[in-house]
């Protein structure tokens, strides 16, 4: 029971941290606004959901569980999630800031009454700086914070073998940002962005295109398709730890201007 409550003192702790860096990463901008003596900061915030689902392999010591989880599967096994970004832009310079958590417990079922259970604490947070090169392009370049609380399980009619882990990552990020007026009130976006290189994780990158619809001079509408792979590895023997997991799926966001 002492090891277990320290377990939960733990995971409260660094929640308690991530949630720190997270809504230091979303003041900064708005703190450097206040120290510009002639002002010209603006910030927008977009809260959304990503209804992503999950496909790749999850490797702790000697057990090993291929995950492949669905839309309808992230849904259904969602135990709590929250997802935020942030923009804070100056002449053609600009600070982004993203949050995501998902607590997700999923039971996938195998040959030979076989199954797997596979429980993820997920947290990324991401600050990157941006500078727009022309009106319908910029590039970036930051850090994206990783952190992964991992149960795999896999039950079968003669034997069950168990392992957890948790490990935290940066990844350094490069990338580009892009948007084309559509017409009326619809605008094209678009992001591609790579990192890890053997730093974090080996290799990570991410992709989204979508479109945004203005509903009025302070807010808009985004619909768009994301996707984020990542591929960590640490360890060995027992202690080793691999996460190679592709996270993709529709997004909806709401964007507001503070």
């Amino acid at each position: 029971m002492a090891r277990q409550n320290g377990k939960v003192g733990e995971m409260k702790r660094k929640t308690c941290g991530v949630l720190a860096a997270a809504a230091a990463m979303m003041l900064l901008p708005a703190g450097l606004a206040a120290q510009t003596a002639s002002g010209g900061w603006d910030h927008s915030l977009m809260i959304y959901m990503l209804g992503a689902g999950m496909d790749g392999t999850v490797t702790v010591g000697p057990v090993a569980a291929d995950v492949n989880i669905g839309f309808s599967d992230i849904l259904k096994n969602l135990q709590f999630g929250a997802m935020a970004s942030y923009r804070g832009e100056h002449g053609d310079f600009a600070i982004l800031g993203d949050l995501i958590y998902m607590g997700l417990g999923a039971t996938k079922h195998g040959p030979g009454d076989v199954k797997a259970d596979v429980n993820v604490d997920q947290w990324v947070v991401e600050l990157d700086a941006a500078w727009r090169l022309s009106p319908g392009f910029e590039v970036l370049g930051g850090a994206r914070f990783v952190s992964l609380a991992t149960d795999v399980a896999l039950l079968g009619p003669l034997e069950t073998r168990q392992a957890g882990v948790t490990k935290e990552w940066v990844d350094p990020v490069v990338g580009f940002q892009v948007k084309a007026p559509l017409g009326g009130a619809w605008t094209f976006v678009g992001r591609g962005d790579v990192g890890g290189f053997g730093i974090g994780s080996k290799l990570a990158w991410q992709a989204l295109a979508g479109v945004r619809v203005e509903l009025s001079p302070r807010s808009s509408l985004l619909l768009a398709y994301r996707a984020l792979d990542e591929d960590y590895e640490s360890g060995s023997g027992a202690g080793y730890f691999r996460y190679d997991v592709l996270t993709q799926g529709p997004m909806l966001g709401w964007k507001f201007t503070l």
